[in-house]
């Protein structure tokens, strides 16, 4: 019996431990993100945070499709898949193949967002100082002839894709016509003004075929819609980005490989990066940012589309006119991994009286105000009419103490009879109550900070 006991002991003692659970590439690469979503947590019974799932556990598709919701009559949106990531054990992917309906998928980013600025915040903002960057990767088979993008945005907003048919293209049999999406730089003839599309309020960024503007291709190897540049929407405007297009550097070709995607996002201004890991291609440019607003959701797949009138950017409405896109010819299956939001600061209408300890005052939004050490007064507020206060306010010449230097100026602000506001904008940093004006009761507080010249004052005496 102690020999078997004993061989138990040396059999558990020996066994190799079971390797640690990795934790997720979000939580190790951006823990402080005002958003990141990895797809490694959607498994029945996931284990605690920050780890990952197992490569071997079940998916949890019910709580995935409650966070990335399909949206629309088309909705066939975004899955879990295991075919590619880029951080294990999954990825999300959305189907583009030839006929298979292209569907979207919505992601609110609020909560993400109150739990990273605070309880009132319900978007994110980029300035100068703190620009927003959205970072992904994405990957197919062949690029070229897919329809997918990410879409960030305010309010479920997505890039439009609202086209013009295509001439039938007399090359083949049966004769075929492509849809081509209108809002770009380069529409087909039968699209309306482009300098007359919608303005919608977000970016995007992807895979986008039918931006091809002539996709019939005859004498050509491929009939049908490609597009081998990564593609970009403004606010207004899709690009088929490519070298001399915009100001910057490189051709942005798509490869049959993992792609590095990278938006850097200002105040007026954008950068938009890809970086394919493989084969070491860089491209960048920058333009102007169409929709300046703030961003509080994500959208991914291919937003339900309509056919336009001739030369008017109104729906058509036709029996016939198909309710959702269809993957083009060629069309495979893209996927992403690894996307993540950070920078920026919590958006508000507009700027406001930034106030700094030596008194300056400056127009700042509240994140920029803080980021250069201000004490931001609220958006609308300004310089003007806003009273900047020295840390300890009964030190009025701030040399640390208060003394009858901060008294001189302190008796020009006492009202000679209660409940006048004070004189002059500086001395509201004299109403040491707050009760709107200055009077004795203020002095009193004055006073108990008052120790003399030279004397450090208690730098909690003013309440």
């Amino acid at each position: 019996m102690r020999r078997f006991i004993l061989i138990l002991v040396l059999t558990a003692a020996l066994r190799p431990a079971e390797a640690p659970a990795a934790n997720t590439w979000c939580s190790t690469n951006f823990p402080n993100a005002v958003f990141c979503e990895d797809f490694d947590r959607y498994c029945v019974d996931p284990p605690p945070e920050p780890q990952a799932c197992s490569a071997d556990s079940t998916k949890d598709g019910g709580t995935f499709n409650s966070r990335w919701i399909p949206y629309g009559p088309c909705s066939s949106g975004i899955g879990l898949d295991d075919t590619w990531a880029t951080s294990p054990p999954w990825g999300a992917k959305t189907n583009t193949q030839e006929n298979s309906t292209l569907g979207i998928a919505k992601r609110s980013m609020t909560d993400s967002i109150k739990n990273h600025f605070g309880g009132s915040c319900f978007a994110v903002m980029a300035t100068d100082l703190n620009p927003l960057v959205l970072e992904l990767a994405m990957q197919a088979h062949r690029p070229r002839y897919d329809n997918s993008y990410l879409s960030l945005g305010a309010g479920f907003a997505a890039a439009p894709t609202d086209y013009a048919w295509s001439n039938f293209c007399g090359c083949s049999a049966p004769d075929p016509r492509y849809p081509v999406i209108c809002a770009q730089d380069s529409p087909a003839a039968n699209c309306p003004p482009s300098g007359a599309a919608p303005h919608v309020p977000c970016i995007a960024v992807g895979f986008v075929a039918y931006l091809d503007p002539d996709p019939c291709h005859c004498g050509e190897s491929h009939l049908g819609s490609f597009n081998d540049h990564l593609s970009f929407y403004d606010g207004q405007k899709w690009y088929r980005l490519r070298e001399g297009l915009l100001p910057g550097s490189g051709d942005f070709r798509l490869r049959n490989k993992e792609h590095r995607i990278r938006v850097t996002v200002k105040l007026t201004t954008l950068k938009v990066e890809l970086t394919t890991p493989e084969t070491g291609e860089y491209s960048w440019c920058e333009l102007p940012r169409d929709y300046l607003g703030p961003f509080s959701s994500l959208n991914a797949g291919y937003t339900v589309p309509c056919q336009l009138k001739t030369g008017v950017w109104e729906c058509r409405g036709d029996p016939y006119d198909p309710v959702c896109g269809v993957g083009p010819p060629g069309g495979s299956v893209p996927y992403y991994d690894n996307l993540v939001l950070h920078g920026g600061v919590c958006y508000e209408p507009s700027p406001g009286a930034c106030c700094f300890p030596d008194t300056a005052c400056t127009s700042a939004y509240g994140g920029d105000c803080a980021t250069l050490g201000g004490e931001p007064a609220g958006a609308g507020t300004n310089c003007a009419t806003t009273a900047c206060c020295p840390p300890l306010r009964p030190d009025h010449d701030m040399d640390g103490d208060a003394d009858l230097e901060d008294f001189g100026w302190f008796q020009t602000c006492l009202s000679v009879a209660a409940y006048l506001p004070p004189p002059t904008l500086p001395c509201t940093c004299a109403d040491l109550d707050g009760d709107g004006d200055v009077d004795v009761d203020d002095f009193n507080v004055f006073a108990g900070c008052m120790l003399g010249p030279g004397v450090p004052a208690n730098p909690n005496c003013d309440g």
